[in-house]
């Protein structure tokens, strides 16, 4: 049975990160809290014979988060940003 994939594909996905904190004395910053937070991102592909177009969108409701706990606070992640592919195989 031959079987073509569909032409059309959507996914979704999320990532979760729980607190974290950050206990340094020696800067000053006794102990911080980075709060939990979700990310949610999506894709949408089109495939044909020869080329392919997808969307990815990351951060759907722009969460607001820290991506990465550092002894002064937090570094800021990025907001809602898309990314646009376009392939050609031949």
């Amino acid at each position: 049975i031959d079987v073509l994939p569909a032409p059309i594909q959507f996914s979704l996905g999320f990532a979760y990160e729980d607190e974290r904190t950050v206990n340094s004395s020696g800067f000053g910053l006794p102990y911080a809290v980075l709060p939990s937070y979700t990310v949610w991102d999506g894709a949408i592909s089109y495939t044909a014979e020869n080329w392919s177009i997808q969307l990815n969108l990351r951060n759907l409701t722009n969460e607001i988060y820290y991506s990465r706990a550092m002894f002064l606070g937090g570094l800021p992640a990025q907001s809602r940003n898309a990314k646009l592919t376009a392939t050609y195989n031949f």
